[in-house]
């Protein structure tokens, strides 16, 4: 059995701006996910895929994305000097982690927003300020930008030689608030 548990914001990685100097980096911060092997073998291909956000303040809108989310720290968060998004090293972000061991956590990327705060984020860039990006593979996604707001997301945590396991989690967006590790609050629904 593999398990799910909200690993709070983590404020590193960086995004270099489209229309400064290549020496100027915009502060982002990510939530993440810790995943843990509760068995007693190492889980094979192990996955986490947003099925669904539903929309709290608008209870009939939702969308159905079902896209892998990736792994921390698989990935670049840069931009080229071509001005194109470069996914991650080796010709892509890890969406599957091929081995996960008993006991051993690790993370995977749910959300991030560029810092509205940081001076830095001032001006062109292929994320905007006032929303929240999902850590899917096709960045940047207009479709997976969410403004403040709150939303209900349906994630499915699978293995090759684990059952599934349907995860839900509550999203507060607030980006006015000063504090960036208050900005996005991840809960269980049930608490």
């Amino acid at each position: 059995m593999i398990s799910f548990e909200n690993d709070s914001n983590h404020s590193h990685g960086w995004i270099r701006r489209i229309s400064a100097p290549a020496s100027d980096k915009t502060k982002v911060h990510f939530f993440r996910a810790r995943i843990t092997n509760n068995g007693r073998c190492p889980a094979e291909s192990v996955v986490l895929t947003l099925a669904k956000v539903e929309f709290l303040d608008s209870p009939s809108s939702s969308r159905e994305p079902v896209m892998a989310l990736r792994w921390s720290n698989t990935w670049k968060f840069l931009l080229d000097e071509s001005q194109t998004c470069v996914a991650g090293s080796s010709g892509g972000a890890l969406t599957t982690l091929e081995s996960l061991p008993s006991g051993i956590p690790k993370h995977c990327d749910v959300c991030f927003f560029v810092d509205p705060q940081d001076p830095q984020a001032i001006g062109k860039s292929l994320f905007e300020k006032d929303k929240v990006y999902f850590a899917v593979d096709n960045l940047p996604s207009a479709s997976l930008a969410l403004p403040s707001g709150s939303y209900r997301l349906h994630l499915y945590l699978s293995a090759f030689n684990a059952a599934p396991s349907k995860i839900l989690v509550e999203m507060e967006i607030n980006l006015a608030k000063s504090e960036p590790t208050k900005m996005v609050q991840l809960r269980s629904p049930d608490r």
